[in-house]
């Protein structure tokens, strides 16, 4: 019946009827019997018979009482009723059922309006959204080349399965999160859950996910980029040091962090830590009077960075402790001042 009702579904996509729905009775549906084929919008009445839709058995369906139009909520659950949720361009079929993640990308392509080109726009339009309630809500304005890289890495994950709801809100993370190291800014993973309106203050399962593909040669996204330049370019952007002017501060700073790694200083504190502690130590002791008027407090420096201010003092430190033996040579080839710590 499952082979039968998938054959259905790829002739009606082949032959333009792809916008029609096909309907089951509730009991077959519910009972997990074969593959079958349901639209992708869900509202309070019935498309078909305006019947009254009740909610199903997982909190992710709508059954009509009447006519037994199964509907599944596609980037959201249903009594999220504030999550952000794509504009349909084109009326979509969906199989559901056992082994419908298999059979889906088949049905896709086999639709001339589910071009990747179309998916991307899709995935985009989506992450648009996410970004403007993020900002709505008082959160930062990520930039929007990085929901474009992220919509071209999901879309290589849209080539392999289907994914829905939360699992696909947690993978659209990840993307975001590898997109926004590739272009060089670093947000924590507790802001990028928040921008994709998740449970969790995480995204380990979306990590996961997209790192099952990578070693399976299914996806190209550099999963194991280093952090540390843009945690850095992050921080000065914190402090409102942009630009090529404070280049060559950001390199001492970089030249610090390695030098720790190296070396095994600070191995307590986490690499946004290191950071931190990195660049009060380097522009506390910058001497140019033109990048730096004057250097800040621990305190101002702490509230401005939004990090806290023992996690920092436990860094700077160490960076005081071992500075003859490592991190001299570091602020000398900086030009910066050399002095001894008191």
């Amino acid at each position: 019946f499952g082979a039968l009702g998938f054959s259905f579904g790829a002739a009606l996509a082949a032959s333009g009827l792809a916008g029609s729905a096909v309907f089951a009775p509730p009991g077959v549906y519910l009972g997990g019997h074969g593959a079958l084929l349901a639209p992708e919008t869900a509202g309070d009445d019935c498309a078909q018979c305006g019947a009254q839709m009740c909610r199903g058995t997982n909190d992710l369906e709508y059954v009509c009482g009447g006519c037994g139009l199964v509907v599944e909520g596609d980037t959201a659950e249903p009594d999220d009723d504030d999550a952000p949720r794509a504009a349909p361009n084109t009326a979509r079929l969906r199989i559901v059922g056992p082994k419908s993640n298999q059979l889906q990308p088949d049905l896709y392509r086999s639709s001339a309006g589910n071009t990747a080109a179309t998916q991307k726009k899709q995935i985009y339009e989506e992450y648009c959204m996410y970004r403007a309630r993020y900002i709505e809500a008082g959160g930062q304005a990520f930039p929007l080349n990085a929901c474009k890289l992220a919509s071209d890495s999901y879309n290589e994950v849209q080539r392999q399965c289907v994914k829905r709801s939360q699992n696909k809100k947690a993978i659209m993370a990840a993307c975001f999160y590898h997109a926004c190291l590739e272009i060089g800014f670093s947000p924590t993973k507790p802001e990028v859950a928040a921008f994709m309106q998740l449970p969790s203050k995480g995204i380990a399962r979306g990590a996961n996910f997209v790192r099952s593909l990578v070693a399976d040669g299914k996806m190209d996204v550099d999963i194991n980029a280093d952090p540390c330049r843009p945690e850095i370019t992050t921080l000065f952007a914190h402090l409102g040091l942009e630009g090529d002017a404070y280049a060559g501060l950001r390199a001492a700073v970089f030249d610090v962090v390695q030098t720790a790694d190296l070396n095994h200083i600070g191995t307590s504190s986490i690499l946004r830590s290191k950071v931190a502690g990195a660049t009060f130590v380097v522009l506390r002791r910058c001497v140019d009077r033109e990048l730096v008027p004057k250097p800040m407090g621990l305190q101002e420096f702490c509230q401005k960075c939004s990090i806290r201010k023992n996690t920092v003092e436990r860094f700077t430190h160490e960076l005081e402790e071992y500075h003859h033996s490592y991190f001299a040579q570091c602020y000398a080839k900086a030009r910066l001042d050399t002095t001894p710590p008191r």
